[in-house]
């Protein structure tokens, strides 16, 4: 069973407490037309096991750590609802996750300092036009990634030759 108690105010300031720790799954999908829109800092931190993830449709907000040291593989695809990921949301996913992707219209304004960083075998990563704040070493230690593309339409940030830059 999982446990997970979230207490959070309205600043997106949250205690969080997770036995994910001492659960062994290796995905998560979340039900069609789920409702959920937050997930809380730690919520699936450090499952060993986790190799797949769909997040919900009408997700906005992705805590801090709350998906760090997971082994999640293949693509990852960030609903176009999510507005902020938060520091090290998906740190350290050292197995096979190659793409991360923001679907369509994404409205996706800040990605938290080394949210991406230390995913081993990160190749890809498109980033939206509607994103004005990257944290700092978002992609540090990702040693495989051959491509960071930018949406022309970004006032902030762009691309050149694979590489982010500020605008």
């Amino acid at each position: 069973r999982f446990i997970y108690i979230t207490m959070n105010d309205p600043d997106f300031e949250d205690f969080s407490l997770s036995m994910a720790s001492m659960v062994s799954f290796t995905s998560i999908r979340f039900e069609e037309g789920s409702e959920v829109t937050y997930i809380g800092s730690d919520s699936f931190n450090a499952i060993s096991t986790l190799k797949k993830l769909e997040l919900p449709s009408k997700l906005t907000y992705i805590g801090d750590n709350a998906f760090a040291s997971t082994y999640i593989s293949g693509e990852l695809v960030i609903p176009a609802t999510v507005q902020k990921i938060g520091e090290n949301a998906f740190r350290y996913m050292n197995y096979n996750l190659k793409n991360v992707t923001f679907e369509g219209d994404s409205r996706l304004k800040t990605i938290g300092a080394y949210a991406f960083s230390n995913c081993e075998d990160l190749r890809y990563v498109y980033i939206p036009s509607t994103v004005t704040e990257i944290g700092l070493h978002v992609f540090s230690g990702d040693s495989e990634i051959e491509n960071i593309e930018v949406s022309s339409k970004n006032e902030n940030y762009c691309s050149i030759d694979g590489s982010l830059y500020n605008k």
